[in-house]
């Protein structure tokens, strides 16, 4: 009986083609299941955070009602910095930190002693806010997650909001704002949480890959909320 077989070219041909299909899907392929991964870790944090606060608004009142509304900054003081640390643990430790399932101490502390060696914003530049130089209280959550919380001030140098950034992988990298980093804000005069940009119609200054600006890079999650929890096709991630 005659027996067929590939010829060792016909072989190499086919293993060659694979190779190309190959390079060109897997990429592809990573990415996407990176962002699937972001996106359900992003929501899943998200939620714990508003869960959170809600938890806490109904034992201690709205944020507007917790009386830290009316410190005023004199941003040449040098008592800025203890007014900004004095806030941000007061509302963490009192209205935060209670609601929460923790799987370390949370703590104020300079982010790169909490294990990050480095932030980046989407353009590649190092990222100023946050700062792994500066002191953030930082919660690590049961999920594995982390919050990097810092006050947020006004043109009128009033406190105005806390910022929180959820690092949905803690200090593991990329460390990249926009990719597993992620910025929220919760206002002390208002009361409202949401992702930070959510009082912005435009996005485009606030997730773009095109400029290295302090919040070039803080308003990627209201973006990704507003496309109804999935990214933009423009979304600038690399």
């Amino acid at each position: 009986m005659k027996q067929y077989a590939f010829t060792l070219a016909e072989v190499l041909i086919t293993l060659g083609i694979i190779g190309v299909v190959a390079a060109m899907t897997i990429p592809t392929l990573i990415v996407n299941y990176q962002k699937k991964v972001t996106l359900t870790r992003l929501k899943q944090s998200y939620a714990i955070v508003q869960n959170a606060i809600l938890a806490s608004q109904v034992e201690n009142g709205d944020p507007q009602t917790w009386g830290l509304k009316n410190y005023k900054l004199d941003y040449d003081d040098d008592t800025l910095n203890q007014i900004s640390k004095d806030i941000v643990v007061s509302v963490c430790e009192k209205y935060l930190v209670p609601y929460f399932k923790t799987a370390t101490k949370s703590e104020y502390k300079i982010i790169k002693e909490a294990g990050w060696d480095e932030i980046h914003l989407l353009s590649g530049a190092a990222s100023v806010r946050p700062s792994v130089d500066a002191k953030y209280y930082i919660i690590n959550l049961a999920n594995g997650a982390a919050l990097l919380a810092a006050v947020n001030g006004s043109d009128a140098n009033k406190i105005v909001s806390i910022i929180i950034h959820i690092d949905i992988n803690g200090p593991q990298k990329p460390n990249v704002s926009g990719k597993d980093l992620f910025a929220t804000n919760l206002s002390l005069t208002t009361g409202h949480f949401g992702f930070f940009g959510s009082e912005y119609t435009d996005l485009t200054n606030l997730c773009t890959d095109q400029g290295s600006g302090v919040n070039s890079s803080m308003g990627c999650g209201e973006m990704i909320l507003r496309n109804g929890w999935t990214f933009p096709k423009d979304y600038p991630w690399k």
